[in-house]
């Protein structure tokens, strides 16, 4: 399997923060309007998380 750039993992982890941020205020609008969410932000937070520990694992470390 080919590993990552840093270029390429750095884009790809900066969506994965932009998906967050954006679904943790999805899920916050729902709570506002007095309704209970599918997903909770913990469970949000702990997926990406663990995607981001992925992103790492397939990313070529650096040699310097």
């Amino acid at each position: 399997m080919k590993k990552l750039n840093g270029l390429e993992a750095y884009y790809i982890n900066r969506g994965l923060e932009l998906l967050e941020q954006l679904t943790i205020q999805d899920i916050e609008n729902v709570e506002n309007q007095g309704k209970i969410p599918i997903m909770t932000k913990g469970f949000i937070k702990r997926e990406l998380k663990g995607l981001k520990d992925k992103l790492s694992n397939m990313t070529l470390k650096s040699k310097f």
